[in-house]
């Protein structure tokens, strides 16, 4: 896929990556239960740069071709109108790729008035992202459940130890989400060292056996690491501020917060 034109990337805007990361890694923990090994090792993660997140095929040529593109609003509203121009930049998005197979979904925080088939009537080139059970929503805390339930279930699927205990899904929970984030920081020090934060978005997917190998991880180890209390600190951080952000009212947040928050 040629990058000509590359999009606009939100990688700066640290906190209004968090729920978007969420979902990702939630979509990834499908996809390690969905397909086999040998199909995971053929995708990638792309972050914040086709769209708010990416999956991407290896190809025989060299380089990937996107096979799903994803676009996630933590928006506390249910109103059609809040998220139109959203759905119609998802669906112009899509024509630009050029490719029939690829999938947009758009991802929502709160159910939306209108229902999925209702708005496939109205934007036909994309679908509402469906969670278990038919859900067309999926809030900030009922993510992190989904999460969990995922790694339980991939634990199993690969007969790895932990998956009937709390404290290790938390863990590997935890875990995995730093995988995102490090590749956030890195994507930054790129962009610090004189890379355009574009290219460095662009050109930097992970991997998505890197989340299975992840899963694979000696906990006793790490726990013991101060890099992964560093980072859990960080992330705790970074949950606080978005939660209050999808909490407040419009009209409750300042111009710098509602900016941060886009």
């Amino acid at each position: 896929m040629a990058k000509q034109s590359l999009p606009h990337t939100a990688i700066p805007t640290w906190s209004g990556f968090i729920y978007q990361g969420r979902v990702a890694l939630y979509h990834i923990l499908k996809q390690l239960n969905i397909k086999t090994e040998n199909e995971i090792n053929e995708l990638v993660l792309q972050i914040d740069s086709i769209e708010d997140f990416t999956i991407l095929k290896s190809i025989a040529t060299g380089g990937h071709t996107p096979i799903s593109m994803h676009q996630v609003k933590a928006v506390k509203s249910a109103l059609y109108s809040t998220y139109k121009e959203d759905f119609e930049q998802l669906e112009e998005k899509w024509t630009a790729i050029g490719l029939q197979t690829v999938e947009a979904f758009f991802h929502l925080a709160n159910q939306n008035e209108k229902t999925k088939a209702e708005i496939k009537v109205l934007h036909p080139k994309m679908e509402i992202y469906e969670y278990e059970n038919d859900a067309e929503s999926c809030s900030l805390n009922d993510i992190d459940v989904k999460i969990k339930e995922q790694i339980s279930l991939v634990l199993q699927k690969y007969n790895i130890g932990g998956n009937n205990n709390p404290d290790t899904v938390q863990l590997l929970s935890e875990i995995l989400e730093k995988n995102v984030s490090d590749k956030v920081i890195y994507i930054h020090a790129l962009n610090h060292g004189g890379t355009a934060i574009r290219n460095a978005a662009y050109d930097n997917p992970i991997p998505l056996h890197n989340f299975l190998n992840a899963l694979r991880t000696d906990i006793a180890s790490l726990v013991q690491d101060e890099i992964y209390f560093e980072s859990k600190i960080r992330n705790n951080l970074n949950r606080y501020y978005q939660e209050f952000c999808v909490d407040c009212v419009e009209d409750q947040l300042s111009p710098e917060l509602k900016t941060k928050n886009e």
